[in-house]
């Protein structure tokens, strides 16, 4: 359909045409999913002001995909909790906090506190960037530690396909553009 499709195109112009779509009650499902894919700043205030919208099954929709979507507020209690001094204007949180250093902490975060499922998908995502990082510049030999990535996913990898197929590329058919993270990811979600 190509209304999902435009989920596809990350630029302004898309984004500004699944917004006007919001309003065709036909296709607002679909222009939410699609908006949820472009995870810009404006995508994800629309979002959010559906989760209390009169339709049931598009409120459905935008709280399912709020949950899935690091919204300012999450980013800011989840930098909180980890001793991160983001500002709260940051365009992509995970990447631009990744530390190869930290992924143990933050793993361990998941394990011992009590957190919200937008929490959780916050600190997956942060766990995943890092984990590129840290494969850029090292060998997991033994995958230990993407052994222990995996556990954390496994308990609600549904909730995490959306972060989980970013990072799988399946768009690249080459190696030359792929993360480090990307043969990994691929291998995890093919079984």
């Amino acid at each position: 359909m190509f209304v999902t499709a435009l989920g596809k195109v990350k630029s302004e112009e898309s984004e500004n045409v699944l917004i006007e779509l919001l309003d065709d009650e036909e296709v607002t499902v679909y222009a939410l999913e699609a908006l949820g894919r472009l995870k810009s700043k404006k995508a994800k205030f629309k979002i959010t002001l559906f989760t209390t919208h009169a339709n049931s099954l598009v409120r459905k929709e935008a709280k399912a995909l709020n949950k899935r979507m690091i919204t300012k507020e999450t980013a800011a209690k989840v930098s909180k909790l980890l001793g991160i001094s983001a500002t709260g204007n940051e365009q992509d949180w995970a990447i631009e906090f990744a530390n190869k250093d930290r992924i143990q902490e933050f793993l361990d975060m998941l394990k011992t506190s009590s957190l919200s499922a937008s929490e959780k998908y916050a600190i997956i995502s942060l766990i995943l960037a890092s984990y590129d990082e840290y494969l850029f510049q090292n060998i997991d030999t033994d995958e230990t530690l993407w052994l222990e990535i995996i556990n954390a996913v496994n308990g609600n990898r549904k909730d995490y396909d959306d972060i989980l197929n970013y990072w799988a590329l399946w768009s690249e058919k080459g190696n030359e553009n792929l993360f480090s993270i990307t043969p990994h990811v691929r291998k995890y979600l093919h079984n």
